[in-house]
Formats: structure tokens, sequence, C-alpha cells
């Protein structure tokens, strides 16, 4: 499944790694974008790696959302998945997931939601 997230007229295009488990959630998350090349973004706004906990933080301060969702490109580096991850519970967010796509147990894809 892909995913795109706009930033001041430029879209990053996100392909996310699949997961049996992956389940649709209607739960209101904050969400941040990594890509396969490391670019971030929070919500629609792209931000540096240096600054996203401390966005993260005023972002929770503003909204009160405790929950984070990475929506991350299958093929990025784990680093920059830790890293951002890292930064959401340093922020001081309660729960904090990874937005897949679903796999058949056959092994093969089907549309399936953020989890």
């Amino acid at each position: 499944m892909r995913v795109s997230a706009r930033c001041q007229g430029e879209t990053l295009a996100i392909e996310l790694p699949g997961a049996e488990s992956s389940a649709p959630s209607e739960e209101d998350f904050v969400r941040v974008f990594l890509s396969e090349s490391g670019e971030l973004r929070l919500e629609e706004k792209e931000i540096l790696p240096a600054q996203l906990e401390d966005a993260l933080r005023r972002r929770l301060q503003e909204t009160g959302i405790d929950k984070f969702l990475l929506v991350a490109d299958r093929r990025a580096r784990l680093e920059d998945t830790v890293a951002a991850i890292d930064a959401a519970r340093l922020a001081g967010f309660r729960s904090v997931a990874i937005a897949t796509r679903r796999e058949s147990a056959g092994g093969g894809e089907t549309r399936g939601g953020e989890r």
C-alpha cells in the first residue's frame, strides 16, 4: 500500500511494510511520515530530525493527542525509524504505533488500514 503526504505542493510517497496483524483504527494520532531517503514530515510540515522531539512535544501540548503514528516507508533505515519512535517517547506520547498494510495469510497484499 502506498500513501502520500503533501507539504507545500510536494508529495512524499511512502510504501508501507506488511503485517498480518494490521487493522484499521479510528483513533486520532499525531502522524509523522518517514520516507525511504530519511525525509520527515510532521503531519504536512517538513521537519529536520533534530527538531522532531521538540515539535512533537509542542503538538502534544497543543492538541492533547497522546497517540503517535509513524508512517514509514518499508525501505526506511532502521536507525531513522528508531530515532522517530524515540523522539515520540521522549516528547511524552503515551502510545506509539507504526502504520502497516494488511497481508493475507498467503503472503499477498490486501487493503488494510493504519494500526
